[in-house]
């Protein structure tokens, strides 16, 4: 609830007062996330890379008390993050 925004032309603050009025995919993209570990007796270093595939949608509210529309941007995620094959030594 605290992710969500009221109207900003009446100042309604509560979400539940705006309804959506469409959904539409904007394009996809491959998030990545690197991961840094290492060794203890040998001190080997290694960069670990991980990614998940996210879409990104433009939402369009409306106000249920003054009918204002605007629109949001908003990000969902497709997959869960997984390992990529490849690792690096620092």
């Amino acid at each position: 609830m605290l992710r969500a925004t009221g109207c900003r032309k009446c100042g309604s603050p509560l979400p539940f007062l705006r309804q959506e009025r469409g959904r539409t995919a904007v394009h996809r993209k491959q998030k990545f996330l690197d991961v840094y570990t290492s060794e203890g007796k040998d001190s080997r270093h290694w960069l670990e890379t991980y990614s998940k595939w996210v879409r990104v949608e433009l939402v369009v509210y409306r106000c249920r008390r003054c009918g204002r529309e605007w629109t949001e941007s908003q990000t969902r995620s497709e997959s869960l993050y997984h390992f990529e094959d490849r690792q690096r030594t620092l």
